[in-house]
């Protein structure tokens, strides 16, 4: 992707403030952090945190960045290749429901509860497969929906319409994103949707409504290369809000170079990105943020 000249004058600063080596100091940020916090998957963080231990760890990252919202990307539905669809982690509400599974033990509802009693806002988060997004809208917020904790509904849309490992996901249209937005906010006009990729061409073309942006890119050689691909995913939407989602093992040969990695790069992103952010380290290496 060819980077702004404003992109490119933010790297050369970076790399003459010796950001990527072994003791980089990071930038004075000024940027607009909305949201910080981390992710949080079922699968994701071995041995799983109790309830108050993921309290621990959102705050740990909000207080990193004065005056955002601690938050959590709480993903409450798996992607399940056995009847490509979606395997929901809490008990059915009776129905059947095609592409879609559940399991017998409600699994969030005691995280929400204590989310709900010490601040800590939620965006569920779902990997749907060949699941139709408005019923998957209908279960997660008839479900959760009462929750003061609740602020939104994500797709992972490396997850729409695929259930195969290495596979990037179906396109989303404009009229999906639009019906999936409205279906959202009758349940709340305050609600917000994300979508999460990290290819610009799986977002849709041009509805942008309220919509939040996640990019959860990884791989990258450094630390450079990384920052100027997340400072075009934020031109490209502004000035709807982006989310970034980093701390990927696949970036470790960069990133564990760094003092504190969750707040250095956190800082660098809020400094380059002009519209509101929100920061969320994933939960594969929750042992880098210290409650």
């Amino acid at each position: 992707m060819i980077c702004s000249p404003l992109v490119l004058i933010f790297t050369a600063l970076l790399l003459a403030a010796g950001c990527g080596s072994d003791s980089p100091s990071g930038p004075d940020w000024t940027g607009d952090v909305g949201y910080a916090g981390v992710r949080s998957s079922s699968y994701g963080a071995d041995p799983y945190p109790d309830p108050a231990g993921w309290q621990d760890y959102v705050e740990a990252m909000s207080d990193a960045f004065p005056g955002s919202t601690p938050c959590a990307l709480w993903i409450v539905g798996t992607v399940d290749g056995s009847i490509e669809g979606i395997n929901l982690e809490f008990p059915s509400d009776g129905g059947t429901y095609p592409h879609v599974s559940f399991t017998e033990e409600d699994l969030h509802e005691e995280y929400l509860d204590w989310f709900d009693q010490c601040g800590i806002r939620v965006f569920l988060q779902v990997e749907p497969g060949f699941a139709d997004l408005d019923t998957l809208i209908a279960l997660v917020l008839d479900r959760y929906g009462d929750h003061p904790c609740v602020a939104g509904f994500g797709v992972d849309v490396e997850w729409y319409g695929n259930v195969t490992e290495g596979g990037e996901g179906t396109p989303v249209d404009d009229a999906s994103a639009e019906a999936w937005e409205t279906h959202l906010q009758s349940y709340g006009s305050d609600l917000g949707l994300f979508l999460k990729h990290w290819d610009p061409v799986f977002m849709p073309p041009s509805y942008r409504g309220n919509l939040i942006f996640v990019d959860d890119g990884q791989g990258y050689g450094d630390m450079e290369g990384y920052l100027a691909d997340m400072a075009a995913w934020a031109e490209e939407f502004a000035p709807n809000r982006v989310f970034f989602q980093y701390g990927y093992e696949a970036d470790r040969v960069w990133w564990d170079l760094l003092e504190s990695p969750p707040a250095d790069i956190g800082e660098a992103l809020a400094a380059q990105t002009a519209q509101e952010c929100g920061l969320f380290w994933v939960d594969f290496n929750l042992a880098e943020l210290d409650p």
